[in-house]
């Protein structure tokens, strides 16, 4: 709308004068990503794409963003926690989905890699992805997801961990 362009004319003006270096825009994978990113031509967009959530890899967006030089941040590397959680302990919202759960979860477990190398691995496997935003709650997590985004796992079969269900695509409804 009309405030959404003048917030932007106003972004765009702090950036000529270098108050700031950059603007971005964060985005879930339903908004119109590649439209809005014409419209308003950020430098860099955070999106949610993790190897349960292929949507905007497999859909063309990051290649679009990344053809117009958009700078491609990712957030929900791990989908909320989904490709940790025993199946046996969801929370009731997803107790219905407790089968798609277990059968992502035999196959991250069939891969013989720890998921957050698995996850991670997914992600450095798209060149279009300039950063990864992850958050850690202690020291090890962060040795942990530095130690394997540094290796990433081999001949990993991604296609079949992403899901399709509505409901385990979209963490605002858990």
């Amino acid at each position: 709308g009309g405030d959404g362009a003048a917030l932007w004319r106003a972004l765009e003006a702090m950036r000529a004068r270098g108050d700031v270096a950059r603007i971005g825009i964060s985005f879930y994978a339903a908004d119109p990503i590649v439209e809005m990113a014409a419209r308003f031509r950020p430098q860099v967009v955070q999106l949610p794409v993790s190897m349960v959530d292929q949507r905007l890899a497999r859909d063309g967006t990051l290649r679009a963003l990344a053809d117009r030089g958009v700078e491609i941040h990712v957030r929900s590397a791990f989908h909320q926690g989904l490709i940790f959680v025993d199946p046996d302990r969801l929370p009731e919202s997803l107790r219905g989905k407790r089968e798609i759960i277990a059968r992502l979860r035999a196959l991250i477990a069939a891969t013989g890699v720890a998921p957050v190398a698995l996850a991670l691995g997914f992600l450095k496997g798209l060149r279009e992805i300039g950063a990864v935003v992850v958050g850690v709650t202690k020291a090890a997590e962060f040795v942990e997801i530095a130690e394997a985004f540094a290796r990433p796992p081999e001949g990993v079969d991604f296609a079949a961990m992403a899901l399709d269900d509505p409901l385990l695509l979209d963490p605002a409804k858990w």
